[in-house]
């Protein structure tokens, strides 16, 4: 909703393909809705009709992500976080060779495309590992496993839900901290929205930060932009707070 604001506030024109109605009762931010299921087919429909000028697939959860790379393929242009970008974030090879390269402290891991694969690098940083596929988001097909026989029907499935990219195998730190946080950067400024703790005992708590704590949509959407006519802005809105 933050964004669509900024969208109507820079003078934008905005249209919306979602999978459910969750814009109902914000009638000041309508512009253009679409209910349609997420696939290619369907949404380069909605951008066939629309023109817009391109597509913001980062705000919408898991659905929109795995449309960046076949829409830009495609020839619409990603507005945002590009999608080579996304693709280093999501794919758990890449964004492994990330933390190498910045020295950023990090469980002993390795990645696996196999259950021969996977066995070696369990071997390796012994047992028990965490294990999780590339491109999904809120923990989804992510499993503590504490042997090899669950570790073969693990990813037996895993290989399913991301059968294109490799599978993480992390060391898992038992008792360890987690600290997630929500933020924007633009480039030159960082909004950090919120953070949550948890630790492996699964308590948990929320912490506020920066002016907003906002949490984002849990529907699935993706959204294009035009500039609205006979608007004179030149540059977009600073980035808000989550």
């Amino acid at each position: 909703m933050k964004s669509l604001q900024s969208f109507v506030n820079w003078g934008a024109a905005w249209c919306r393909a979602s999978v459910n109605n969750s814009m109902r009762g914000s009638r000041s931010l309508r512009c253009g809705l679409y209910f349609e299921p997420l696939h290619l087919e369907d949404v380069m429909n909605v951008i066939e009709r629309e023109r817009p000028i391109g597509a913001i697939v980062q705000l919408g959860g898991q659905t929109p992500l795995h449309l960046a790379g076949p829409l830009a393929r495609a020839g619409v242009r990603i507005l945002g976080t590009p999608v080579d970008a996304i693709d280093c974030a999501e794919d758990r090879e890449r964004f492994g060779a990330v933390l190498a390269d910045l020295a950023l402290p990090h469980p002993p891991n390795g990645v696996a495309r196999s259950v021969a694969a996977a066995r070696s690098v369990a071997h390796t940083i012994g047992y028990p590992v965490l294990v999780r596929p590339s491109y999904v988001l809120g923990g989804r097909a992510m499993e503590i496993v504490y042997e090899e026989s669950a570790l073969d029907r693990y990813m037996e499935q895993a290989t399913r839900v991301s059968p294109d990219h490799p599978v993480l195998v992390d060391r898992f730190l038992e008792g360890a901290v987690e600290v997630d946080c929500d933020a924007v950067f633009d480039g030159h400024e960082l909004y950090v929205g919120g953070a949550s703790i948890a630790s492996s005992k699964g308590r948990s708590r929320s912490i506020a930060m920066r002016s907003s704590t906002a949490t984002s949509s849990t529907s699935e959407e993706c959204w294009s932009t035009s500039r609205r006519p006979g608007s004179t802005r030149a540059t977009p809105p600073a980035p808000c707070p989550r």
